[in-house]
């Protein structure tokens, strides 16, 4: 017995739970406390694999041992130090009673021991270094201003460090926030270590928040529909789409940017993407528009889903989209999620997260962009004369002015990141906007430069879940800018804006004065 607890005290400390486990007790059953039974090695591992993670360092300082009846069971009194990642040191006392068979190996073994002062001082040394941050208290200037700086907010995080614990003010759990470009994009490409199924009150939102090999089964029907190819054959209707509303609104003068063309237009052009009867759109885009009032987000926070209300308007009609595919086939993205392997939940969770993800950073990206050009007649009139530099401005403006801000992952094991230990089953959060105002790849990150070589921002994220409709929302924000200058020969803010900061960067209101083009200039 003595031996026993030897090689239990040498393996142990050692952080060799396997090779104890092999040599002793390859097929026990091991009780903690109130909680079942786990047998066999990986369940053991995996019922004490918190408390290893937990701590640096468990060292067993003494013992005494107690035989039992015929010497093949025992109590055995137990006293570990425990020293914890930021290097407090707990002393706690158990006791196990053990059982083993004629060959000496352990049957079973239960332990008692009553871990909560380790567990408050970790809490505690979690606690100090947490960095309270409200991003809403962070990012208010920006709301109503029509010059806020975007690098101010997020310098004080990458200055401190790349991968901070964070509680983002007014969530009830801590999170660790991934801020730096280097670390961000590491982030985002550990999809096997890093989850994407974050927790949800309502049902996953997919493919965004599926895993792989779920995930690969999803964009195998959907990428045929997104290459470039694919997508510029709806130019011509998304020019017409842009050309007819610029045109009314200039006619008129004056205009609400944000809600008369930022939020309607991308609409417009995904019933068209979709498939959706021309003559419908308006109705998709009230039901969106409902969305946005109700939740102030889409469909991105988990905390605050989307009202059943909603979706009761919206499901009939695509129901009616499916067997309309179903009956005519045709060569776009609804008849490409029919062909595959999909339940009907999956069918209209697609279409929907289509809908609203490809809605929501493309009427970000052009309200922001719309708000830049409107406040800087300059840039305007630079780019009426150069019109190739259009998609340069479009990838400066969703560098400075990110769009979706940040995005969250679960760990699925510890993780080691920027100097930081992420534990299993934490949560991170991927923050695009800061990574895209990164000093180190981007010398004086706050200014607006046309110029710039390096054009990698992450504004569509990176790895698995890099947006798959980049390539439609590029050519939505080029014809966008084009048809909006072509038409004007100038534009300018003429009232209050007002403008939304977390989870999404984008402009509510943009109250603009248009004047429009001399007619001799008209196309």
């Amino acid at each position: 017995m003595s031996q026993w607890i030897d090689d239990y005290y040498a393996d142990v400390d050692a952080g060799n739970l396997d090779g104890f486990l092999n040599r002793h007790a390859p097929d026990a059953s091991v009780v903690f406390g109130n909680n079942p039974p786990a047998v066999g090695r990986a369940a053991i591992r995996a019922a004490i694999g918190g408390l290893f993670a937990a701590v640096s360092l468990m060292r067993h300082e003494k013992h005494n041992v107690w035989p039992v009846g015929d010497g093949k069971s025992a109590v055995v009194e137990l006293s570990v130090l425990y020293r914890t990642h930021g290097g407090a040191e707990v002393r706690l006392a158990s006791v196990a009673l053990l059982d083993r068979d004629d060959a000496g190996l352990v049957t079973s073994l239960r332990v008692f021991t009553d871990l909560a002062p380790l567990y408050t001082v970790i809490e505690a040394e979690k606690a100090s270094q947490t960095h309270t941050w409200d991003p809403h208290a962070e990012l208010h200037s920006l709301e109503t201003s029509a010059h806020g700086d975007m690098a101010a907010p997020y310098a004080e995080l990458l200055g401190r460090c790349p991968v901070a614990r964070i509680r983002v003010d007014g969530s009830k759990v801590n999170w660790w926030g991934a801020f730096s470009h280097a670390e961000m994009v590491e982030a985002a490409r550990a999809h096997q270590t890093l989850s994407s199924t974050t927790p949800s009150s309502g049902p996953a939102i997919i493919p965004l928040q599926a895993d792989p090999p779920l995930h690969g089964k999803y964009r195998k029907a959907l990428n045929p529909h997104f290459t470039r190819e694919m997508i510029d054959r709806l130019e011509p209707d998304i020019r017409r789409y842009a050309r007819e509303m610029i045109s009314d609104l200039v006619s008129r003068g004056s205009a609400d940017l944000a809600q008369d063309f930022a939020f309607p237009f991308p609409t417009r052009v995904l019933c068209r993407f979709l498939g959706v009867p021309d003559d419908q759109w308006t109705f998709h885009h009230e039901f969106i528009a409902d969305v946005d009032r109700s939740t102030g987000h889409g469909l991105n926070d988990p905390d605050d889903p989307v009202p059943d209300r909603l979706f009761a308007t919206i499901l009939p009609r695509l129901r009616e989209l499916i067997e309309d595919h179903r009956r005519n086939p045709r060569e776009d993205v609804v008849s490409g999620i029919l062909a595959g392997d999909f339940e009907e939940p999956e069918i209209l969770n697609l279409i929907l997260t289509i809908m609203f993800a490809g809605h929501i950073t493309t009427t970000s990206g052009l309200g922001n962009t719309l708000l830049r050009l409107a406040r800087d007649t300059e840039l305007q009139d630079y780019l009426r004369a150069n019109s190739h530099r259009i998609p340069d401005a479009i990838e400066e403006s969703l560098r400075i002015d990110t769009p979706q801000q940040a995005m969250p992952r679960k760990a699925l094991v510890d993780v080691e990141l920027g100097g930081e230990t992420i534990r299993a089953g934490e949560l991170i959060l991927l923050n695009f906007a800061s990574a895209n105002l990164d000093p180190k790849v981007w010398p004086d990150a706050g200014r607006f430069d046309l110029d710039r070589a390096d054009k990698r921002h992450v504004a569509f994220g990176r790895g698995l879940h890099q947006c798959i409709g980049q390539n439609l929302a590029r050519l939505e924000l080029r014809i966008a800018l084009e048809e909006i200058l072509a038409a004007t020969s100038s534009f300018s803010i003429s009232g209050d804006i007002a403008r939304r900061t977390w989870p999404l960067l984008c402009v509510n209101h943009l109250p603009t004065s248009l004047q429009p083009v001399a007619a001799s200039a008209v196309r």
